[in-house]
């Protein structure tokens, strides 16, 4: 009976495929002649580390235009996306558009229906080699990357041969692509999983385009991605979200999913992209695998299994994105490792993990693992109005004394531990200081908050986050008080809950200078431990710098900003037990200009 009805999804999904591809080809028949004749985007102007990223902002600056305010989604092949969660817009698609640029999502739901997912994944695909949808991300003024990974066969190491694949891209001004403004070609390596980046440059500041790839005869969903405006151009306004924690055994993506529905310029990743974790059963959906993740082609097929969720490729082909990880990424399984002096072994998997999220990214090529000066921290500008530091507080840290709260010792305390490690430390320092954006966004991962989690005893802090880097933090905010960059911002994700704080001078005195104000988002779907959400209520009032605490998971924040005001509305699901669950803003906060920490709100 197993079989007969896998056949029957089977029949029925190839059905719709057929369909699909041939809706898909018809609507591009006469933009493939052209793709043939392009050039292939040079490498000699390639350098590494932070020269490479400046001269991108440089070279991608192309006058002062801004176009805001264009309304069309893009048209996505395989994801699943129709009504908005919220009810906000509803979008409406003719048959033909619905068969050839949604009849693979189709057929992939229907086969997604029979056995379990490594089976699926491998009868789901039918050759098609863009399983994992399409992304973009970095945008810089007339600058961004471009992404996808060839994979017919994605939870089993991508089923593609060893051997270089030519692929075709192609950027657009508009959804139809009738105006191609740019195509090119590029190789999908097997040493990089066949991952393709693609950094296009020569485009027009501030601007949406539409983008796609093609290879072995098959056309790729459709994405939009949006530069970022020239250097020091006037911006009026944007809007932009940032997420973190989507442990893929604990829920759907109902956040997601009213993301790609949101008008965004970019979205924010902080981190905890994948769990590193063995399957565990109890959960909404599993993990594949049989172990935590060890090898590189572990971390390929974990990185592929989250990738398949639609709605996750519905946000990545709705708007770019600015990425960094955390530790679940696999930065604990080497973490342990290094402390457990296996130093080998951890340098292994340590390559193994950044190799891995390296190639399911949308990340620039100084973020390879072939880079010499490899880093994830950079500078994301948006005109006049706000500057994005991108921090990685994994990568250099000095390990925590503790993983679970405990009293600050000496460590904590020495000026030499470090959360960022020097050198990125003064990167920031130096970014701040010569920014002149209207916000500055340092945009990390772990809560930069005094949380005093015993308040009486004084014995309980998560020495994982800031509190436990005590000489860092009051470094950084000992300078952000003293040299005063305009209207200083702290993103965080980490903590499967939300809180809005005010970042104080001395988190002792409550009466001491608020420097910044720090918004942490919810998780994507991972849980707050229930009794982690008790004990946070109950030490709010001896917390007075925290202004609002929520221990609903299932979110994101969506932040909008004008010269004079920011103001970020906390989204949550009802439900990541349900893929389809109605997402809603239940509180909202702003910061006036030149006013640091949160001036009004309701929650």
């Amino acid at each position: 009976m197993v079989r007969l009805r896998s056949l029957v999804f089977a029949l029925a999904a190839t059905f719709v495929l057929l369909l699909g591809v041939g809706g898909a080809y018809a609507l591009t028949q006469t933009t493939d002649r052209d793709i043939l004749s392009q050039r292939v985007p040079g490498e000699s102007a390639r350098t590494s580390g932070e020269e490479r990223l400046e001269a991108a902002v440089r070279q991608a600056t192309r006058g002062e235009t801004i176009v805001r305010g264009e309304k069309a989604l893009p048209a996505f092949a395989a994801l699943g996306v129709v009504n908005s969660a919220t009810g906000n817009r509803d979008r409406n698609m003719s048959r033909q558009e619905f068969l050839g640029m949604s009849g693979l999502g189709v057929a992939a739901l229907l086969l997604g229906a029979a056995g379990s997912s490594r089976r699926r994944a491998s009868a789901a695909s039918l050759d098609y080699p863009f399983s994992l949808g399409v992304a973009s991300g970095d945008p810089l003024p007339g600058s961004v990357v471009l992404w996808t990974r060839l994979a017919p066969d994605p939870l089993n190491g991508g089923g593609m041969p060893q051997r270089n694949v030519k692929v075709r891209w192609e950027i657009a001004s508009d959804e139809n692509f009738t105006d191609v403004v740019q195509t090119g070609k590029a190789i999908a390596k097997p040493e990089f999983a066949h991952s393709v980046h693609v950094e296009v440059e020569g485009l027009q500041p501030g601007r949406y385009y539409w983008y796609r790839f093609k290879a072995r005869g098959e056309i790729s969903p459709t994405g939009r991605t949006k530069t970022a405006p020239a250097l020091g151009s006037r911006v009026d306004a944007m809007a932009f979200a940032f997420a973190s924690c989507q442990n893929w055994e604990a829920g759907y993506y109902p956040a997601y999913r009213a993301m790609a529905e949101e008008e965004l310029d970019l979205v924010f990743h902080l981190g905890d992209y994948i769990y590193e974790w063995a399957p565990m059963s109890g959960g909404v959906r599993q993990h594949d695998g049989e172990g935590e993740l060890k090898t590189l082609t572990d971390y390929r097929n974990r990185h592929a299994l989250y990738k398949t969720d639609p709605d996750l490729q519905a946000a990545h082909a709705a708007h770019p994105w600015v990425v960094t990880w955390d530790d679940h990424e696999g930065w604990n399984n080497y973490a342990d490792l290094w402390e457990n002096d296996r130093r080998k072994a951890a340098r292994r998997a340590s390559r193994a993990v950044f190799q891995a999220y390296y190639e399911h990214m949308p990340l620039r090529s100084f973020s390879s693992p072939r880079s010499p000066n490899r880093r994830l921290y950079r500078r994301i500008p948006y005109g006049d109005l706000a500057e994005f530091s991108v921090l990685d507080t994994r990568t250099y840290r000095t390990f925590p004394g503790s993983y679970d709260a405990a009293p600050r010792d000496a460590a904590a305390r020495d000026e030499k531990t470090t959360m960022t490690g020097p050198d990125q430390e003064r990167w920031l320092l130096r970014k701040l200081d010569s920014s002149r954006a209207r916000w500055n966004v340092i945009a990390q991962q772990m809560m930069m908050a005094q949380l005093n989690q015993e308040p009486d005893s004084g014995k309980a802090f998560n020495l994982e986050a800031w509190v436990g880097y005590v000489a860092q933090r009051k470094r950084l905010l000992g300078y952000l008080s003293e040299r005063r960059p305009s209207n200083p911002i702290v993103l965080s994700g980490d903590m499967h809950s939300s809180w809005v704080t005010d970042l104080k001078a001395d988190f002792r005195d409550p009466s001491s200078e608020t420097v910044a104000t720090e918004f942490v988002g919810t998780s994507i779907s991972s849980g707050c431990d229930a009794s982690d959400a008790e004990a946070y209520e109950e030490i709010l009032d001896k917390n007075p710098h925290i202004k609002y605490f929520d221990a609903r998971n299932g979110g994101y924040v969506r932040c909008d900003l004008t010269p004079g005001l920011w103001r970020s509305e906390l989204r949550v699901a009802r439900s990541v037990s349900k893929r389809r669950s109605p997402v809603r803003t239940v509180a909202s906060f702003v910061v006036e200009d030149a006013r640091p920490g949160v001036q009004g709100g309701r929650a």
